[in-house]
Parts: C-alpha cells; structure tokens; sequence
C-alpha cells in the first residue's frame, strides 16, 4: 500500500514532512515521529543551527504535538454514565483531573523551558562578543531545553 507522503512549505529551505510510520509504531502518540521538520539553514545561520541542534529542536517540536494531540483528544470525551451509579461522580472527577493535568503540562513546557530558558538564552547572547561564544550559549540552552 502507498504510505502518506506530505510536504508543506516552512521557509525558504524548509519543510515539513509526514512520511510513512514504521511498523514499529507502538501508539498514536508514536506517530508523531513520523512528523518532521526538515530545515536546511542558508549560511551563516548554519554555523549556529548545525545538525545536532536541529535533531534537538525535532524533540521538542514533537513533545508539543504529542501534547496538543492529547490534550484534543481529551478535552471532547463527555461521559455517558448513569447517574445512580456510584462510579459516576468518579469517572467525571478523574476526566477533570486528566484535562487539568494536560493543561498543566502544556503550560509549564510553554512557560518554563521555552519561554524562560529562551528568554535567559537572550540575555547571555546578548552579552556575547565573539561568533564561538555565541555558538555555545545557544547549543548550552538547546542541552537544556
């Protein structure tokens, strides 16, 4: 069978790509891996974003979609229960507890490590005088991240 092959514009030398899941994909949340962004950097923004950097980037921009995907998966389910069950008000507190829980993670992901470790990145490469420093204060985040 003819696999999904898919391209869609980024920027100028990049793309993002859906190409075939392996068989190997053990759930759906695995079938992000199959989503990638493939940026091919114009000299000399390369100098700074090498190979390395960009695989890390794919992590992170993975872990967001697995993390929206769940929380749209979540957030529609209404729960048919019989409200004489005594089960009931368990079933809609622990689908409260699960959107919260996602809710949560989304915003830390966002807040903590890509809005705060950037916005700390900015300020070191701000400090930076010399192409290497500025190399490194960015892989250093990217590590952290």
């Amino acid at each position: 069978s003819s696999g999904i092959n898919a391209e869609w514009p980024l920027r100028p030398g990049g793309v993002v790509k859906q190409q075939n899941p392996t068989k190997q994909t053990t759930s759906e949340l695995d079938m992000f891996q199959c989503v990638k962004v493939d940026y091919l950097p114009p000299f000399p923004v390369d100098i700074v974003l090498d190979n390395e950097l960009l695989v890390i980037y794919q992590k992170v921009f993975t872990l967001l979609l697995q993390i929206k995907y769940t929380a749209w998966c979540v957030l529609p389910l209404v729960v048919q229960s019989n409200l004489q069950h005594p089960l009931s008000n368990q079933v809609h507190c622990f689908r409260y507890e699960l959107i919260n829980f996602i809710k949560v993670i989304q915003a830390y992901t966002m807040q903590r490590v890509l809005h705060c470790t950037g916005a700390d990145m900015r300020r070191e490469l701000d400090k930076a005088l010399e192409l290497d420093e500025y190399v490194q204060i960015h892989k250093k985040y990217c590590n952290i991240m």
